[in-house]
């Protein structure tokens, strides 16, 4: 993330390294991501996803809520499971909500 101070940086590294507690391959809930989920593939998306959180005002320096956020995130950019806990659409790029598969449905039926 471009200039970040040494606090921030600090938060960052801390969420990175809590999300691959919780569902990295040895992780409490590997099972979410099939042990998938490596620290590229978050450092991947968590600066964008972390701008987003900040500019919305509900950033908890990385709390469990911002985890469970983040997590239903990456089960839609990684094309896992897009039916999540949390409503996440205003993370994803437009050209990734409109392939979601509810919408697709939803088109095909005229609702």
């Amino acid at each position: 993330m471009k200039h970040l101070d040494g606090f921030e940086n600090k938060i960052r590294k801390d969420f990175i390294n809590y999300m691959l507690e919780f569902y990295g391959s040895n992780g409490i809930r590997s099972d979410i991501f099939d042990g998938k989920l490596t620290k590229d593939i978050i450092e991947k998306y968590v600066d964008d996803f972390i701008e987003k959180r900040k500019k919305l005002i509900v950033w908890s320096n990385g709390d469990s809520f911002d985890r469970e956020f983040f997590r239903d995130v990456l089960l839609i950019k990684l094309d896992i499971c897009y039916n999540t806990e949390y409503d996440v659409r205003e993370y994803l790029t437009k050209k990734e909500i409109e392939e979601l598969p509810i919408k697709k449905d939803t088109e095909k039926y005229n609702l």
